[in-house]
């Protein structure tokens, strides 16, 4: 932490949790989720995204994020570390801060290595796997766990964002 003067501070920040839950990695076997399409919730229109943080569980290879105008669209790559590791994440800071294009957001994927005997799902204790990353941005609308997932919305799949969604609810099952 670095102590700034009140005439220097400008805005708060704040950070989207976004991940995708449908994990289910065969015993003994390699697997990739995505790309996953999350749309920002319109609220956040023109937010300035100005750090990035991957995270996985133990089986954890890669976690990848590109900005997208659609589902559809690969879209621009903005988070993608040579050599990633699950345990130690590199934050990528931004030297310029980017917006998400209106109606656009994140297309994500993310890879594993299952070395056990075992199917493994979504989960969060250490012997279950996430598929998520940390978005952080300014000014802040406050923190948010948000996700995506093919259990909604039909062939592309939906997206929850809580709090704020009548969905959240529904999002404690997963």
């Amino acid at each position: 932490m670095t102590p700034i003067s009140d005439d220097d501070f400008r805005d708060e920040a704040g950070f989207l949790f976004i991940g995708n839950p449908d994990i289910k990695l065969m015993p003994r076997s390699t697997h990739v989720l995505g790309p996953s399409f999350f749309e920002i919730p319109h609220e956040l229109s023109g937010v300035k995204f100005f750090a990035m943080t991957g995270h996985e569980h133990q089986l954890g290879t890669n976690v990848q994020v590109a900005t997208a105008t659609a589902y559809d669209d690969p879209g621009k790559m903005v988070y993608d570390v040579p050599g990633w590791l699950w345990s130690e994440p590199k934050t990528e800071v931004f030297e310029t801060p980017f917006t998400v294009p209106d109606s656009g957001g994140f297309q994500f994927t993310c890879s594993w290595n299952n070395t056990s005997d075992d199917q493994v799902s979504f989960g969060e204790s250490a012997n279950t796997e996430m598929c998520f990353f940390w978005a952080y941005y300014y000014p802040s609308q406050g923190a948010r766990v948000c996700f995506h997932t093919s259990r909604l919305g039909g062939a592309s799949g939906g997206d929850i964002c809580c709090p704020g969604d009548a969905l959240c609810a529904f999002a404690k099952k997963f």
